[in-house]
């Protein structure tokens, strides 16, 4: 769309200036050519900016002596603080220039909604003349004479008298008084001296007025003074209410909305007085509160751009209603005009051109798209006429232009509308509109076959593709439209399909057909530069083909391509990439531009070689090679005249002579490096395939394997010598290098060759002979011993070329791609007949060697489980079954299915873990005989269940080199190995503080001490008989003020020097005490206590082991609760052995409060036993005391028989004390009493 002015495609926005956020002209950096000055620059109008998108462009000030003029404005006051002033820009400018689909976005009615784009924003500097409004009247001569001195300049002082003519005849007439009624826009075609004047239609300009220099409103950024001087304040606010009072009249005489904007460093908080000023400004001003004059103070990022959304919304409404005053007074104004039809049809041409334009400002696109049509068939009907419009004139030449453009506007508004299809009936219809009336009335005699004709339709596709890239740019996605599918056949119609010219489609096509169109213009302008030649008798010197009016048709044509090719690439139609840079590179080769055609050859090249495609690859190698010829790059001449060497080509002398003579002038690289060919395509003249036969081998075992050259060229093509072949190979295999030596049994076409490969160091040397023949093919078989175990892939050949001159020359093959279009064959002599068999392998260049089979037996000692932090020995046995003795070792690995990994180690400590590499020696063993080696498993604390792996090694004694493996696996399952149920209960202590003590009692405290018990049952776990060594309480957290010490009763330790052994089956107890103390003003605390027991343990089978590891087991305890102290009664016996029946009952009354208590206690009689002792009695305890109670009973019968009930009364809070057994053989029962075993001796040995 650059070929039309660029007020009739851009999109229209309200207008809006600010003024104050620039710096003065004085103070922005100036051009080069400029030079620096006080004054404001001396412009007759202000310079529109270059774009409306650049923010940074300034409409420059009106002259010194226009400043008094009506309509100027010029102010004295500074620009606002920069840094805020390029924030406040840079919010106000986003996407003012943006385009006509994302005025979508605008929802003016969703309240203070951030709209981007809603404006166009232009900055100015503060002295601005708005455009005249009405134009002035030409001075008369008499004036214009006494105004100027005879050198035409302006005088300097009054003129001496003159005296006055009597001739009647020369004396000048006084000039008719004018009425400024009478007067009109200085762009009106009333006016004498407009570019309309006197039968014009529209001028960009009138576009560029509204557009760029006449707002709809103006808004002034002033800052306010904040100092403390208060007579500066008087006068700073005195000289901005001067200013806002003449801003605002200036303004208010063009129906423009003047908003003045204050800002200020400093709060209304901080400064007190900033509210009154400002009321004071808005009061002398009569500006209004909240449209008229607005308040910015300090404010951050994201309270700036909700400003700007309240300067939105206060300036849209007074938008609206500037361009609906334009739009109404365009409609006015055309009311009785026009005095013939053909001014009736101008002035209905400038009113709907007006109103859409208006409309277009209002962001009304149905009402813009509905004028525009009416326009543009008002312009048609004025063509129709030649009397209007003659053909060629220069109205007619601005009314086509004008026409094309409403063209595009309507297009653009249909697209806006979402009616692509309207869109593209549109554009078709104008053109259709464009043919008849040349065909009838502009060119009859040529009609549209002319090269002006098929210029114009390429410009005005390319107008419509630019079109289309600016709608996709913004989010309009054309692949997502419904095709339209035709109902009717009609001609040229396909019953449910569509026509190429009904739908939009993206911009590559529309490009595409602006370059078909540039390319038959240029074959129309060749014709009739013939034409006109034969007509005036000349022959020979030819211009420049299709040069018209210093027009360059292929710089042209290569940059609509290019465009094209981009759409392509953009929507991924590579097709038509491919064959617009074959165009690219045909049209670049025939206009010179030899190496931007060889680029765009090259690209060819590669994609037609990827995908095999012989006959268009032939003719973009030749391309390359005439670019390559024609710039003298004897590389790339080497590289394409080598592949067009190819048979699958059409043999040409002239690239064989190519290719050969190169070799023999080619000079020797700076850098030294060799020029290297790629032989990998289909299509390389020589032709490398390499197979494994078989794919599977093992140590020892040979690899066979089969290179095969073919030299695929044409008949006449000289033979070619190699010095060398090398290949390389991914994996175990070092690298072939093969070297030319030539035989007379190796120089037979086909014949398969048996090399013998040496050991060289780090490379496999034979040699054969590499020289061939056209359409020669040789076949090189070489046998290798595998010594290591692994894979073997080939990966590329490398060819030496012998070639004569000073550089080498290298061809390379890849050999790890696969080829589609050669088979795997293996050739093979039987009988001493050669023949080709092909091999139906996955993958023939690929070559698997496998270990030697193994002949060795593996087994462990492992039986059973391991437990959880365990570290236990295995011992692993190999028994040697091969022919002659083995030198083993071995490595574990272990894996768990959850939970920790197993460790291996040396030894059976955390310090002696091995790493996952590590190696167990069991040394050389014999034929027939065993061997062992021990490492030691560790096992983690969680239970898991675990697989541990042996892989054995060894390697004969005739062959160290080559190992063989074996591996062995087993599972383990950990489990934990004990298994524990806890009680905990209190017990009696003895120890009670003297209340006599020489302490100080106003700066000490007694302590107050209880004991309780943690009774554990243990069972171990699995079939597994145990050594325990110990068991330990470990306290580890102690919640609340209790002090605890741990004391280890029975079970813990053995009672003599051996240690505990627990068998499987038995469960084992064992009790500790824990001893809690609390200070005399904690005892009504709680407590809580966290503790581990740990168990020192190792299996029984172990002892005589003198390295048997001890194991170290932790069992969780549940949190242990030591209640506040309290008065309780601890009960506990003593038995006879010698009288089973008889019981002594201790109670023992505790008081660990600062209370004295004055006790009841009764003894209750019972039917299971006799009593004797004190049955009722009066207790009193001190504070911190505790007193004992004794009773003997015997029992009157067997089993678990209840106690006599005793209770203890507090006697002034009648609370009775709770009963706490305190030693084992006592049990709680479910009612609160106590009971407990009575078995007589009899009894005891009859069980």
């Amino acid at each position: 769309m650059d070929s039309y002015p660029r007020e009739y495609t851009e999109h229209l926005r309200p207008l809006v200036l600010v003024a104050g956020l620039t710096p003065p002209a004085t103070d922005r950096p100036s051009s080069p050519n400029a030079t620096p000055s006080s004054s404001p620059p001396r412009d007759r109008r202000p310079s529109m900016p270059v774009s409306p998108q650049n923010s940074s462009a300034y409409l420059t000030p009106p002259r010194p002596d226009q400043l008094r003029r009506r309509g100027s404005v010029w102010s004295p006051m500074p620009p606002i603080d920069q840094e805020l002033a390029k924030q406040l820009l840079g919010y106000l400018t986003v996407r003012s220039g943006s385009n006509v689909w994302e005025a979508s976005a605008m929802d003016v009615s969703a309240g203070t909604k951030y709209v981007e784009g809603l404006f166009r924003v232009l900055p100015v500097e503060r002295a601005y003349r708005l455009p005249a409004k009405k134009a002035r009247p030409a001075p008369s001569p008499l004036s214009s004479f006494r105004s100027s001195s005879p050198s035409g300049r302006p005088r300097t002082r009054s003129p001496s008298p003159v005296k006055p003519s009597t001739d009647p005849l020369h004396s000048p007439a006084p000039p008719a008084p004018i009425n400024p009624a009478n007067l009109h826009s200085p762009l009106s075609p009333l006016t004498p001296g407009s570019p309309l004047f006197p039968d014009g239609l529209v001028t960009p300009r009138w576009v560029a007025k509204y557009a760029r220099r006449l707002p709809s409103a103006f808004v002034g950024f002033y800052e306010i003074y904040t100092g403390d001087d208060e007579q500066t304040k008087a006068l700073k606010d005195q000289e901005l209410v001067k200013e806002l009072t003449e801003l605002k009249r200036a303004f208010a005489d063009r129906g423009i909305k003047f908003v003045a904007v204050v800002t200020s460093k400093k709060t209304t908080g901080e400064a007190l007085d900033l509210d009154t000023r400002l009321n004071n400004l808005r009061r002398a001003a009569q500006l209004d509160a909240r449209t008229g004059l607005l308040f910015l103070g300090p404010s951050s990022a994201v309270e700036l751009r909700g400003f700007v959304a309240n300067l939105q919304e206060v300036l849209y409404p007074t938008a609206v209603e500037f361009y609906n005053d334009i739009l109404k007074h365009a409609r006015k104004k055309s009311r009785n005009r026009g005095s013939s039809p053909a001014e009736s049809l101008r002035w209905s041409l400038r009113t709907d051109f007006k109103v859409g334009v208006m409309a277009e400002f209002l962001q009304n696109i149905e009402l813009a798209d509905r004028n525009y049509r009416s326009a543009y068939m008002t312009l048609l009907e004025m063509f129709n006429n030649t009397s209007i419009l003659p053909p060629r004139s220069q109205r007619w030449i601005e009314a086509r232009l004008l026409s094309d453009s409403l063209n595009l506007k309507i297009c653009k508004m249909c697209l806006y509308l979402d009616l692509p299809a309207d869109a593209m009936k549109t554009f078709n219809q104008h053109i259709a509109h464009t043919a008849r009336l040349s065909s009838t009335h502009w060119s009859p005699s040529t009609g549209i076959d002319t090269p002006e004709w098929y210029s114009w339709l390429a410009r005005q596709r390319r107008a419509f593709g630019d079109l289309v890239v600016l709608a996709e740019g913004s989010g309009f996605d054309f692949r997502s439209l419904e095709v339209w599918k035709p109902t009717v056949p009609g001609p040229g119609v396909q019953v449910g399909g569509w026509r190429r010219g009904e739908v939009v489609r993206h911009a590559g096509y529309e490009y595409w057909e602006a370059v078909e169109c540039m390319k038959v213009r240029k074959i129309k302008m060749k014709e009739a530069m013939a034409r006109e030649k034969r007509a005036v008798g000349e022959e020979g010197g030819e211009g420049k083909e299709g040069d018209e009016a210093g027009v360059d048709v292929d710089k042209v044509i290569g940059e609509i391509t290019r465009e094209a090719l981009e759409q392509f690439r953009h929507h991924g139609d590579m097709r038509m990439v491919l064959y617009l840079s074959q165009e690219l590179a045909q049209t670049n080769f025939e206009a010179g531009n030899y190496d931007i055609a060889l680029t765009y050859a090259k690209k060819l090249v590669a994609e037609y070689r990827r995908e095999e495609w012989t006959t268009l690859l032939e003719g973009a190698l030749r391309t390359c090679l005439a670019c390559a010829q024609e710039l003298g790059n004897h590389e790339d001449i080497m590289r394409f005249s080598w592949e067009l060497l190819s048979k699958d080509f059409k043999g040409d002398e002239a690239s064989s002579n190519a290719f050969f003579a190169e070799t023999r002038d080619l000079a020797a690289a700076e850098d030294g490096k060799p020029l290297v060919l790629d032989s990998s395509g289909s299509t390389a003249p020589i032709h490398m395939s390499f197979v494994f036969n078989p794919p599977m081998t093992s140590v020892t075992m040979p690899i066979v394997f089969q290179v095969t050259l073919e030299y695929n060229v044409h008949p006449s093509t000289p033979p070619l010598s190699l010095k060398s072949c090398e290949l390389l190979f991914d994996g175990i295999y070092r690298p072939v290098h093969l070297e030319h030596n030539a035989n007379e049994e190796a120089s037979k076409a086909g014949s398969l060759v048996l090399l013998k490969l040496e050991d060289d160091g780090d490379i496999l040397r034979a040699s054969g002979d590499l020289s061939f023949q056209p359409g020669e093919k040789k076949t090189f078989q070489m046998v290798k011993l595998a010594k290591h175990e692994g894979v073997v892939n080939v990966r590329s050949g490398l060819l030496h070329l012998d070639s004569p001159g000073a550089r080498p020359i290298e061809i390379t093959c890849d050999l790890s791609s696969p080829d589609k279009r050669h088979k795997f064959l293996w050739l093979e002599e039987t009988n001493n007949r050669q023949r080709s068999r092909e091999l139906h392998l996955d993958n023939p260049r690929s070559c698997t060697v496998l270990q030697k089979p193994a002949k060795l037996q593996i087994q462990t000692d492992f039986k059973g489980l391991a437990y959880c932090g365990e570290a236990f020995p295995l011992i692993l046995t190999v028994m040697n079954e091969e022919d002659e003795a083995i030198r083993a070792s071995f490595q574990v690995s272990t894996a768990s299915y959850e939970g920790d990994p197993l460790e291996v180690a040396a030894k059976p400590d955390v310090e002696s873990i091995a790493a996952p590499d590590s190696v167990f020696d069991i040394g050389e063993v014999k034929p027939n005989e065993i061997g062992s080696g021990t490492c030691y498993i560790l096992c983690p604390r969680m239970r898991t269940d675990a697989t541990v792996e042996f892989t054995v090694k060894y390697s004969l004694a005739s062959d160290p080199d080559t190992k063989i493996r074996k591996t062995l696996e087993i599972s383990i399952p950990v489990m934990e190995p004990f298994h524990a149920a806890y009680d905990f209960s209190p017990r009696v202590n003895s120890k009670w503080p003297e209340p006599f003590s020489t302490s100080d009692p106003l700066t000490s405290f007694l302590e107050i001490a209880q004991s309780w018990a943690l009774t554990s049952t243990l069972s171990s776990l699995g079939s597994i008989t145990m050594e325990i060594e110990g068991l330990e309480l470990v306290l580890e957290d102690t919640l609340g003020p209790a002090s605890v010490k741990v004391r280890h009763g029975h079970g813990c330790r053995s009672d003599g020097n051996d240690n505990l052994v627990w068998d499987s089956s038995i469960a084992h107890k064992a009790e500790f005490v824990l001893d809690c103390t609390k200070a005399e003003d904690q005892v009504y605390e709680e407590s809580f206590v966290d503790t581990v027991i740990a168990i020192h343990w190792r299996r029984h089978q172990e002892v005589e082991n003198a390295e048997a590891h001890w194991n170290t087991a932790y069992l969780m305890v549940p949190r242990l609760h030591i209640p506040s102290f309290e008065p309780r009664v601890l009960a506990e016996t003593i038995l006879y052995p010698s009288f089973p029946r008889k019981r002594t009952i201790i109670w023992h009354l505790e008081n660990p409060t600062n209370l004295i208590l004055n006790l009841s206690l009764f003894m209750h009689p019972s039917e299971h036993f006799t009593c004797s002792g004190v049955k009722h009695t009066q207790v009193r305890l001190l504070p911190f005391s505790a007193q004992t109670i004794q009773h003997n009973v015997i029992a009157l019968t067997q089993g678990w028989l209840k106690l006599p009930s005793f209770k203890v009364i507090e006697v002034q809070s009648e609370r009775e004390l709770r009963m706490v057994p305190a030693s084992a053989d006592i049990r709680l029962d479910r009612e609160g009493g106590m009971s407990i075993q009575v078995v007589d001796d009899e009894v005891d040995e009859k069980v």
